[in-house]
Order: C-alpha cells, then structure tokens, then sequence
C-alpha cells in the first residue's frame, strides 16, 4: 500500500494566488506542490460535485467520500 499523506490548502488561500476561474482547482495544483509531487501522481478525497470536478481538472485521480453528519 503507498503511503497516505494529508494536506489542506484552505479555498480562501486561492484569493491571494490570483486565481479568477472556474472551476477553482489551484488549491489541488498548489496542495500538489506543497507535497512536491505532480498532480497525476496523487489523489483527491471530496464529498462533492465541484469539489470532484475541479480535482479533475488539476489532473489527479478522484474518489468522493460522502459527507457525514454529527448528530
């Protein structure tokens, strides 16, 4: 099994990098960096639409994870 690393780019950090367009996926372009790693090499967890769609469009392999709520 390879290893599992977690990262979090904050959606508000993609004011401050500039970015205009939609879908939003500079957040997965920039987690992918942080890590030092290309995109195709690594995989976004999301628990929506948009969120699959912009992991799509920075280039990485998806699974969506639907989200839970505390009672």
């Amino acid at each position: 099994m390879e290893s599992v690393t977690r990262i979090k780019v904050r959606y508000a950090e993609t004011d401050q990098m500039g970015v205009v367009h939609h879908p939003v996926y500079a957040v997965y372009l920039e987690a992918a960096r942080r890590l030092g790693v290309v995109p195709g090499s690594t995989a976004a967890v999301e628990d929506s639409h948009n969120g699959i769609v912009s992991a799509r469009a920075a280039g990485m392999r998806r699974a969506r994870r639907p989200m839970t709520i505390a009672s």
